[in-house]
């Protein structure tokens, strides 16, 4: 049950980002929970590993209310993080998950995930119970037993060995049964969400469509909560230039490229509200998922000087996202009135009293000149920025690039 207050109450899901890591995000996340004193938050932040500090105090904020962290390495029981239950309940859940109750319970609902996890064309409806089933199933089983059990291998390695069998790509390069293991060992690792316990709350805000936000989807469905998704980046994107060159054979980059992907689609298409804070994660959004938004929707007609909704008179580079999803079947037609009035764009806000245009500097003057805001590191890509200069000097000769982020990001990059 939620807390006794009339308190709004949201559950903020994070991945990677505040409190415990600093950055965009994490400044933006903070800025909530200071300032909106209003709210009760309970922070659902999903970590690398469990010894992290609270870079922003959070313990001594009193709307904030609970941190709940969920790593998903660097421990030996899941339950230590996961599960709030006493000793002896949790230990009664380790006798309760034997091989008949694993292999009766549990493995249709694991089936069925794989199945959505293999499927381009899965319909979305019949995934989202899948989910709430495995997390009820976990709130009594042992997440550590089962995801380690003969039954969970026996269902992962078979199946993947179909996919092998049908994937022309995967045939040529040969998957090996080490592939395969160390795949389940990563899913082991990276659906460790799906067993924490998602407390109520009047919302929840899910910063990221990836693992976290099965904390949401789960809520959805065990409390009708409505679901909020602030896209602050597109994680499959991520996850696709990521995937492109991590040092792994085909078969596993494949499998975290559709781990990220599903967990994508499944949360652009519950989430009631997407707000982007740029129109061109859209792009990524309508085709992943929220084009086939619920036909129950929520009445925005309170909300029409909330957020920016694109549509094709005002922002035509959407165009060809329009046209592709008439290509995939998603969309029957279209026209420059089309829009989809639950993806509410929200601009990251600029504080002009401390940030101002100012005069050139003197060194620069007469130059032309490009400036990045970024982390050096991959996924800022600021690689393709230094190769697109040489492209740049060819017709400006004097083009001046420069950078201002850190380079502790990522050293060797």
């Amino acid at each position: 049950m939620s807390d006794a207050t009339d308190r709004i109450s949201v559950l903020m899901a994070n991945e990677g980002t505040y409190p415990y890591v600093g950055g965009g995000v994490s400044t933006w996340c903070h800025i909530l929970c200071e300032n909106l004193s209003d709210i009760d938050w309970h922070v659902f932040a999903v970590v690398a590993e469990p010894y992290v500090t609270d870079r922003y105090n959070t313990e001594t904020m009193p709307h904030v209310r609970r941190r709940l962290i969920v790593p998903l390495w660097g421990f030996e029981e899941t339950a230590e993080y996961t599960d709030k239950r006493v000793f002896t309940e949790v230990y009664d859940s380790k006798l309760k998950s034997t091989s008949e109750h694993i292999s009766q319970h549990f493995v249709p609902l694991f089936n069925g995930f794989l199945e959505a996890l293999e499927s381009d064309s899965v319909d979305m409806r019949e995934v989202g119970p899948v989910i709430h089933g495995l997390y009820r199933y976990f709130q009594t089983c042992d997440y550590n037993t089962v995801m380690k059990s003969q039954e969970a291998w026996d269902v992962f390695r078979d199946f993947s060995l179909r996919v092998c069998e049908k994937d022309e790509s995967l045939k040529r390069t040969q998957t090996c049964l080490f592939d395969i293991t160390t795949c389940m060992r990563w899913l082991y690792n990276m659906f460790i969400p799906i067993a924490a316990h998602v407390p109520e709350t009047t919302i929840t805000h899910a910063t990221i469509a990836a693992s976290t936000a099965i904390a949401c989807l789960v809520s959805k469905f065990e409390y009708q909560t409505p679901m909020l998704v602030t896209d602050h980046g597109v994680y499959a994107r991520e996850r696709y230039i990521a995937c492109s060159s991590a040092p792994f054979p085909l078969f596993s980059r494949r499998f975290l490229a559709r781990l990220a992907l599903l967990f994508s689609r499944l949360c652009y298409y519950y989430a009631d509200v997407i707000s982007p804070c740029a129109h061109f994660n859209a792009r990524w959004e309508l085709p992943l998922g929220c084009v086939l938004q619920r036909e129950e929707t929520i009445d925005f007609s309170q909300w029409d000087d909330v957020g920016i909704v694109p549509n094709l008179k005002t922002f035509s580079f959407i165009r060809p996202t329009y046209e592709s999803l008439v290509d995939l079947g998603l969309l029957k037609e279209f026209d420059e009135e089309t829009e989809f009035p639950w993806i509410r764009t929200i601009y990251n806000g600029v504080d002009t009293e401390r940030f101002r245009p100012g005069p050139k500097p003197e060194n620069l003057q007469g130059l032309p000149t490009a400036v990045a805001l970024a982390r050096v590191f991959p996924l800022k890509d600021v690689l393709t920025m230094i190769r697109s200069c040489a492209v740049a000097k060819k017709d400006i000769p004097n083009v001046k690039y420069i950078v201002y982020g850190s380079l502790k990001a990522d050293p060797p990059y």
